[in-house]
């Protein structure tokens, strides 16, 4: 299909944008790779033709240019910005799903790096979903086992187990795996479960002994 087919840029803004349409697509990557957030990235690319046709030659350059400048603010702690980003690209599907699972494996490392890997587990399920949604289980199912299994990028700090967050994970491998891989896949989300439930019982011990204390110093 055509880059330019009107189908793949929803609510294209139909200003006149000559004066960008005569620039060289090499010059609007180097003016997208500038841009601060994906909000600005979606809001450009959907505005005018040509940067949207500049984009689509070179999604994971540009995404990982953005992302780069986000850097310093997860090594920080300040993750707002690169965690809602990451959302609202999913969301986005003039955004390709290809394009997104390589920001993931670009970005992941520093967030296992300060501890806060977890956070983006949530959104790899998403994007994980979308892929479905388009019908690329496969694709879908490769994602997921990679993280699942700690491969690569998603490679845990200190080789922890398995947290309970990851069930979200689990349970759509179990749908979309083979019936060979079914009953490991049962195991280990039965494992998170019962893990789960220790977590609670702790947590609630702890709490109702800080509330019995707190009384009694009051």
């Amino acid at each position: 299909m055509d880059p330019l087919d009107m189908a793949m840029i929803p609510r294209l803004e139909t200003r006149d944008h000559s004066h960008f349409n005569s620039m060289h697509s090499d010059v609007i990557i180097v003016i997208l790779e500038q841009l601060d957030d994906v909000p600005t990235l979606l809001s450009v690319i959907r505005s005018c033709k040509s940067f949207f046709y500049a984009f689509s030659l070179s999604p994971q350059h540009i995404l990982r240019r953005i992302f780069a400048r986000q850097k310093v603010a997860i090594q920080s702690f300040q993750i707002g910005t690169t965690f809602m980003d990451l959302k609202l690209a999913i969301k986005r599907d003039i955004i390709p799903r290809e394009a997104i699972e390589e920001t993931f494996a670009f970005i992941w490392p520093d967030f296992t790096e300060n501890k806060l890997e977890e956070l983006l587990v949530p959104l790899a399920r998403e994007l994980a979903a979308t892929y479905c949604l388009k019908g690329r289980y496969s694709e879908a199912e490769r994602f997921l086992w990679r993280i699942w299994n700690q491969e690569g990028p998603y490679a845990s700090r200190d080789y922890i187990p398995r947290s309970p967050v990851m069930m979200g994970i689990g349970r759509l491998l179990l749908s979309l795996s083979k019936s060979s891989e079914v009953a490991t896949l049962e195991a280990d989300l039965d494992l998170l479960r019962k893990t789960k439930r220790c977590l609670s019982v702790i947590f609630t011990l702890c709490f109702t002994r800080l509330s019995f204390h707190e009384s009694l110093i009051a």
